[in-house]
């Protein structure tokens, strides 16, 4: 269990992952989410990873599949998660080296910032 904005949560997820989540939903409002996510997916295209949304029991992020570099993120997870599972997988892609908007870098660089604490 874990204490999220006082309350007790059931969580699959890590203490690192919640505590990135709790980062990002602290400057970002409900309705920038999908603007994010489509952006971070016009990144991924320009890594040469394609995005797909499916459905199944896992949580989702980079992998290559046939020699193609993808990014699998569960379709039924919330946006936020969703946001957060494609800044994760641009970071290992190497978007650092790439122009990205303020919002965006920031975004990305907290979660890089937040994974070394």
């Amino acid at each position: 269990m874990v204490e999220i904005n006082n309350s007790i949560c059931k969580s699959n997820y890590s203490a690192l992952e919640i505590a990135i989540t709790r980062v990002i939903l602290m400057k970002i409002k409900e309705k920038e989410f999908e603007d994010i996510i489509q952006e971070l997916k016009e990144l991924s295209v320009q890594l040469g990873a394609s995005v797909r949304f499916e459905k199944g029991d896992f949580k989702g992020g980079y992998c290559i599949v046939e020699d193609k570099k993808q990014i699998i993120i569960n379709k039924l997870a919330n946006t936020q998660r969703k946001a957060i599972i494609l800044a994760s997988a641009l970071k290992e892609l190497g978007v650092d080296k790439m122009y990205l908007s303020p919002r965006i870098r920031e975004i990305i660089d907290e979660m890089i910032e937040t994974e070394g604490k």
